[in-house]
C-alpha cells in the first residue's frame, strides 16, 4: 500500500505566519503552508492553478496528487456580519477563474458542496455552497493558535478563535477510497455551515461528531451538513454529503426515536469522538483506537476512511492537546498526535509518521 507522511505546521512554529482577523491573513497562511514553505518547514507542495486576485480577496490551490482538484477561499470578509473574523471555501472540480460572489468562489466545473447544500432555506449561512472558516473573534492583528497537517493530497486545518482552547475543524482533500477501480471523486470537505455567528454552539463547527446515518433524509431536509464528498462512489452529478463514523460501540453514542415503534430519529444519531473505555483498559494495558470510516447517504455505503484520523475510543480527560502516543499490535510504527478538544467536547487523532495510507 502506497503512503505519504503529515507536515505538521503550527501557530508555534519560528516564523509561522499568523492568523487574524485581518482580510488576507489565511490566504497568506496557506500560501506558506502549502506552496511556499516558512522558517524550516517545507511547503506540502499544492499547486496555483491561478494567481491570488489581490483585489477581490480570493485565492485558489489545487492538489498536486490524488484527485487534483481545488480549493478556493474568498478572505475578503464575505460575511457582512462578521466580516474579516471569517472567511468561506468551496472546492472545485476543474477552475476556470477567480470571483468572490453569493454563487461560488471560484468559476469552472464540479463545485462542492453545489449551491444550496450547506445550508437549508431560511438559515443565516450563505447559500452559495460554501463553508466558512472562522479565522478569530476579534478584527486586529493579534494572531491566533492555528494547527494544519497537509500532505500532497489532504489537508487538515484547526484554529482557535479565541483563548477558549476549543478548536473549529475544516478539512480538504482526498479520503482512502474503498473503491477498487481509480476512484476519481473521492475528494472530501468539512467546514461551519453558519457565518457570523458565536463561535460556542456547538452545531456550528461539528468536526469532532461522528454521524451514522441510518435516516438519509434527516440530514438532507433539516440538518446541516458538515461534510461533503465531490460526487458519488458512481460519480454521479453532483457533490453528497458524508457521514463520519467511528468506533460506536465504545463511544458515548445515543440514539433518540421518535416514539416507542421507532419509526424515525428525532436527532441523527451523533457522538463526539469521545470515548468510555477505562485508559489504559486494565486487562491487555492498552490504549484502542478505531479508524474514521466514511459512508455515503443512502445506509450501508462506505466509500473509505480518513486518511491518518482515527477515533481514540477513552476519555479525553486522559489526553493533552498535542500529546504523542507511538502505536502498537496492528498500530505498530506509527505514530499520532491528540487535537484537544472540538465544539463538542470530543478530539481527534492525526497520524504523523510516514505511514498515512493513500490511493496510488
Amino acid at each position: 500500500m502506497a503512503t505519504t507522511q503529515f507536515t505538521v505546521y503550527s501557530s508555534n512554529d519560528p516564523y509561522a505566519p499568523l492568523l487574524t482577523g485581518q482580510v488576507g491573513s489565511l490566504i497568506n497562511l496557506f500560501d506558506k503552508c502549502l506552496v511556499n514553505g516558512y522558517g524550516s518547514k517545507l511547503p506540502a507542495g499544492w499547486l496555483k492553478p491561478i494567481v491570488n486576485d489581490n483585489t477581490a480577496g480570493v485565492a485558489c490551490w489545487q492538489q498536486p496528487s490524488g484527485s487534483g482538484f481545488v480549493m478556493c477561499v474568498n478572505d475578503n470578509a464575505p460575511t457582512s456580519s462578521a466580516g474579516a473574523l471569517e472567511a468561506w471555501f468551496n472546492g472545485l472540480e476543474t477552475i476556470i477563474g477567480l470571483t468572490a460572489s453569493l454563487t461560488g468562489i471560484g468559476s469552472g466545473y464540479g463545485q462542492f458542496p453545489a449551491a444550496g447544500q450547506t445550508c437549508p432555506a431560511g438559515t443565516a449561512g450563505p447559500q452559495s455552497g460554501s463553508f466558512v472558516i472562522r479565522k478569530t473573534n476579534s478584527l486586529d492583528a493579534i494572531s491566533h493558535t492555528w494547527l494544519m497537517f497537509a500532505d500532497d493530497r489532504t489537508i487538515y486545518f484547526f484554529t482557535q478563535p479565541d483563548t477558549a482552547g476549543i478548536y473549529g475543524s475544516y478539512f480538504f482533500g482526498d479520503i482512502f477510497s474503498f473503491k477498487p477501480t481509480h476512484d476519481t471523486y473521492k475528494c472530501f470537505i468539512h467546514g461551519r455551515t453558519q457565518c457570523g455567528k458565536a463561535t460556542t454552539a456547538a452545531f456550528l463547527d461539528c468536526g469532532d461528531l461522528m454521524t451514522y446515518p441510518i435516516n438519509s433524509s434527516f440530514y438532507t431536509a433539516t440538518s446541516q451538513p458538515q461534510y461533503f464528498l465531490a460526487r458519488s462512489f458512481a460519480g454521479g452529478i453532483s457533490s453528497v454529503y458524508a457521514a463520519l463514523i467511528g468506533d460506536i460501540g465504545k463511544s458515548t453514542l445515543n440514539v433518540t426515536l421518535n416514539n416507542q415503534n421507532g419509526a424515525s430519529a428525532v436527532n441523527p444519531p451523533t457522538s463526539p469522538f469521545y470515548g468510555s473505555l477505562l485508559c489504559a483498559n486494565p486487562t491487555d494495558n492498552s490504549l484502542y483506537m478505531s479508524p474514521i470510516s466514511v459512508s455515503e447517504p443512502s445506509p450501508g455505503i462506505l466509500r473509505g476512511r480518513m486518511r491518518g484520523m482515527y477515533h481514540l475510543c477513552h476519555p479525553i480527560a486522559n489526553f493533552g492537546d498535542g500529546q504523542i502516543i507511538s502505536g502498537g499490535n496492528e498500530y505498530a510504527g506509527k505514530t499520532f498526535m491528540c487535537v484537544k478538544e472540538g465544539h463538542n467536547g470530543g478530539m481527534w487523532v492525526i497520524e504523523i509518521s510516514n505511514t498515512v495510507e493513500c490511493n496510488a
